[in-house]
């Protein structure tokens, strides 16, 4: 994990909330709002309506941790997303 991953996890888990706005997750990931919906209309991100679309942290995390490690591609033009199962799986395998 990069530093800039390293630092992203670190806000996320400094916040003490479980579950975060839109905005505060455009903060922390450095997009604006717009992306994040997308991110959330592609199930990138998972997320709620509770009054407001929230984000749980643990699904921050999860994200940055995936993006970091090459296991999603998001194109930005057509907005859609990739999630490489094959290197998930290696990843995950602790005998590679």
């Amino acid at each position: 994990m990069n530093e800039q991953t390293r630092a992203a996890v670190a806000e996320v888990r400094q916040t003490n909330c479980e579950f975060l706005t839109v905005p505060q997750v455009a903060k922390i990931l450095k997009v604006n709002k717009n992306m994040v919906y997308d991110l959330i209309s592609v199930k990138l991100l998972r997320a709620v309506k509770l009054g407001s679309t929230k984000v749980a942290t643990i699904a921050v995390e999860d994200f940055i941790r995936e993006m970091d490690a090459g296991l999603i591609e998001y194109d930005h033009v057509t907005k859609k997303a990739t999630r490489h199962r094959s290197k998930a799986k290696s990843a995950a395998s602790p005998n590679k």
